[in-house]
């Protein structure tokens, strides 16, 4: 009996070939649709009007014309750490971008008793864009211009505070390590 589609093995070689290719190439595709393909939901993991608000507002607005909608959601509370849970429980597919600190990353990990994310686990640090600095300050009446002071008022004593900026290994014992 002669069918009106007449195949032989190499037909269904073939057919099975070019099946095999489309499904295995699909998903490029897909990947070609582009990034991102939904907004983007910047975490700020303090709350709104702060330093790292307005940084973070300031950086969604840069990089509009590349990503397209960013937007900022402000999620305080616990030193930050709420803000980091919801990115890391976020699915990881770029679209929950954190703006990570070093209250954040490194403060709060080594001061907490306990916090649910491992910054060096959980997250990929992307970039940085802001650099800050913390300084030590008293009140303008007190007789004092740095930190090694001595008056009857205020005997601090003299401190040399060594910052390995630039350092391999930032969090190691010589970065931000304090002689007296």
């Amino acid at each position: 009996m002669t069918g009106q589609f007449p195949m032989d093995r190499r037909d269904v070689l073939k057919l099975g070939l070019a099946g095999s290719a489309s499904a295995l190439t699909a998903p490029l595709a897909m990947a070609q649709a582009g990034f991102p393909s939904r907004p983007i939901k910047l975490v700020v993991p303090f709350s709104a009007g702060g330093v790292n608000d307005i940084v973070g507002r300031q950086w969604a607005e840069r990089v509009k014309p590349l990503l397209g909608s960013v937007f900022i959601e402000n999620i305080g509370g616990a030193g930050g750490t709420l803000g980091v849970m919801e990115v890391q429980r976020a699915e990881p597919d770029g679209h929950a971008i954190l703006l990570g600190s070093t209250s954040t990353m490194v403060l709060n990990t080594m001061n907490a008793n306990k916090v649910s994310y491992d910054p060096v686990k959980d997250f990929v640090p992307i970039a940085i864009f802001c650099v800050s600095s913390t300084s030590i300050a008293v009140n303008s009446s007190v007789p004092a211009k740095n930190a090694c002071v001595s008056s009857e008022t205020v005997d601090v004593g003299c401190t040399t505070i060594s910052w390995n900026v630039g350092s391999a290994s930032p969090g190691g014992k010589s970065f931000g390590a304090t002689r007296s």
